[in-house]
């Protein structure tokens, strides 16, 4: 299933992100140090049932992670 990620604005902050609605699409995260990189302790951001969030950047988090995800 190709859907994915159809806006997003990083020219300010808070990053804005938003996706097909009704796809039941979830967003996770993930936050390692910068030795790590991925690893699989992805946390759910949203549910199913919304189609756009806000992210804070936090300069405290140099790598921070996002995915889509279908259920």
């Amino acid at each position: 299933r190709d859907i994915g990620v159809t806006g997003v604005q990083t020219c300010a902050l808070p990053i804005s992100l938003s996706w097909p609605a009704g796809a039941g699409l979830r967003l996770q995260m993930q936050t390692n140090s910068l030795t790590i990189g991925l690893g699989n302790n992805w946390e759910y951001v949203t549910d199913g049932s919304i189609s756009s969030t806000n992210i804070t950047v936090d300069p405290a988090k140099p790598t921070v992670f996002y995915r889509l995800v279908y259920p």
